[in-house]
């Protein structure tokens, strides 16, 4: 029984070790950072993210500028491409002007919703995607102050890892 029970932890030490090994070898954790955490972050399976973007387009703006801005931000979807798989990575994108009556949008004139298979595609697409790096520089000034942007996982209502 004692042979069987130290087989069996011999394997998992070993396990862990060949996947903290891979993840290292592959660029996927540094050896500073803690291999548990590093070896849960990649284990766990990634919730979709959705991202949020609420603008609000100066009443200024010439239509032909304001389907330059929205059908730019629709656009993204193909034009946005993996720096490794080289495919689109946005899994959708849709939105459309603000037809709300109820008086609470506070200058939102349109709202888009984005669909990512991983914070790391979102993260990928905020930080370092050169293409919706343009996106903002062009619409920039065509936004009033107001404009937001915000992030969820569905069904995720807390930020703590161990809650969700």
């Amino acid at each position: 029984m004692q042979s069987r029970q130290f087989v069996l932890s011999f394997i998992t030490a070993l396990a862990f070790l060949v996947a903290a090994g891979i993840l290292l070898i592959c660029g996927h954790a540094s050896p500073g950072a803690g291999p548990l955490s590093e070896l849960r972050e990649h284990l766990t399976p990634s919730r979709p993210v959705t991202h949020v973007v609420l603008m609000s387009i100066k009443s200024s703006v010439e239509a032909a500028n304001v389907k330059k801005v929205t059908d730019g931000m629709l656009e993204l979807q193909q034009k946005c491409i993996h720096p490794i798989l080289q495919t689109p990575y946005i899994l959708s994108i849709h939105g459309g002007a603000n037809t709300a009556s109820d008086g609470l949008d506070r200058g939102v004139t349109h709202a888009f919703i984005l669909e990512f298979d991983s914070p790391e595609h979102r993260d990928y697409y905020l930080d370092h995607d050169v293409v919706h790096q343009e996106y903002r520089e062009m619409v920039q000034p065509f936004l009033d102050l107001q404009s937001a942007s915000i992030d969820f996982q569905n069904g995720k209502y807390s930020s703590a890892w161990w809650e969700n």
